[in-house]
């Protein structure tokens, strides 16, 4: 997955789920398309009235910064499920065969990503504070329940497959390794980027693999915290035409290819999608894989399944395309199908929500070196009063007349 993730594919009937339009897209095989929609923005969580007691459910104001975005989409494990959170710290809940809403929630803060706990019994939603709160399914009417905190904002989190630990990236380049339920134990850090960790990834095999504003991909044993291998993900050609503007990877699909896993990273700005293979605990660039994948602009998400890889680009022709891992570790581009047919019919609601550029920049950690400029007002004021002190010094002192 990956920061701000909007696009998720779930194993029943092929479908791709989008976060466009304020509501959650369902396109599947059949060209069938099923609108999610959230409910109305409610009250704040706790509104009083003049005597003091709680208002219940009565409508709020909107908030005008607020537009009811899709901020991230999720599908639980055995793809039964499926969530997404808005700007209007909603989450919410469905059913993925018939788009039924079973449980919405509101949030303090606007979320930044959520997943599913392994046994689908509770959706994990993290703020832009970096709290993340547990959102119990079987009990739609409680509150959400916070169950842990980072000093900064979390980017990314997912649970491992034995749902025993939860895995959380922030913006203090650290990756933390929760026990789960058990939240208030550490079992581990991972610790080496040296900017930001925006995407989170599970290979098949239960190892990490990690990446962000440092431009490494980094792969781990999580329950450890112990790195594994590590990779440089370099620009190239059009890639690197404009080398002052700052870079991040944003999110990470492994597709499995066999035995082994690939991973398809997608860098902000970029239209290439850089390619690397996981065998065991190394990690093995594939530039020889990259061409099936290059996109005609930089895409706006990737995502995947099984053998299956979903990417959404910003072509009008043919906004969402699918690509299929052979044994071999070979990827390749599948005919237009029915579901193609449909993502073209949304393109208009596509373009609307995605040409806002995505930005990163905002994510690196700015150092401000105002100890130069405080020494040099600092001897300009001596200076200053030197000069006085030694004019005073210098000029006649006045004699006091007499009295007469």
């Amino acid at each position: 997955m990956g920061y701000m993730s909007v696009i998720c594919c779930g194993e029943v009937g092929n479908a791709a789920f989008i976060g466009c339009g304020g509501e959650v897209k369902l396109l599947n095989d059949c060209g069938e398309l099923k609108r999610f929609t959230f409910p109305p923005v409610t009250t704040a969580k706790h509104p009083t009235k003049a005597n003091g007691e709680e208002a219940g459910d009565e409508p709020q104001e909107r908030d005008e910064q607020s537009s009811g975005r899709v901020l991230g989409v999720c599908v639980s494990p055995s793809g039964r499920l499926v969530a997404a959170l808005n700007d209007h710290k909603t989450a919410c809940v469905w059913r993925a065969e018939d788009g039924g809403r079973l449980a919405s929630w509101q949030t303090t803060r606007k979320g930044s990503c959520l997943t599913f706990s392994r046994d689908e019994q509770a959706l994990l939603v993290a703020d832009k504070s970096g709290d993340v709160y547990k959102c119990q399914l079987g009990e739609p009417e409680t509150k959400p329940q916070l169950i842990l905190g980072h000093i900064c904002m979390v980017l990314d989190m997912c649970v491992t497959g034995d749902g025993h630990h939860l895995l959380t990236s922030d913006r203090d380049e650290k990756v933390r390794v929760t026990r789960y339920p058990n939240t208030w134990s550490i079992a581990a850090y991972c610790l080496g980027h040296t900017e930001f960790v925006s995407a989170l990834c599970l290979t098949a095999a239960g190892r990490l693999v990690t990446g962000g504003g440092d431009m490494t991909v980094r792969l781990w044993d999580p329950e450890s915290g112990r790195q594994l291998a590590c990779c440089p993900v370099a620009a190239e050609g059009s890639d690197s035409s404009n080398s002052e503007q700052k870079v991040a990877v944003v999110s990470i699909a492994a597709v499995q290819a066999g035995e082994d896993s690939l991973l398809v990273v997608r860098v902000h700005s970029w239209s290439r999608l850089v390619v690397l293979s996981v065998s065991g605990d190394t990690l093995t660039p594939r530039p020889d894989l990259e061409g099936a994948l290059r996109q005609p602009a930089a895409p706006w998400a990737v995502a995947a399944a099984a053998d299956r890889l979903l990417v959404l680009r910003p072509d009008p022709e043919a906004p969402l395309v699918e690509y299929r891992a052979a044994a071999d570790g070979r990827l390749t581009l599948q005919p237009a199908g029915a579901r193609a047919t449909a993502a073209a019919r949304l393109w208009s609601e596509l373009k609307e929500t995605f040409e806002v550029p995505e930005e990163v920049t905002w994510l690196f950690k700015q150092w401000f070196d105002n100890v130069a400029d405080y020494k040099s007002k600092k001897e300009e004021r001596l200076r200053g009063e030197k000069k006085t002190k030694t004019s005073e010094e210098s000029s006649p002192k006045r004699l006091k007349s007499a009295p007469e």
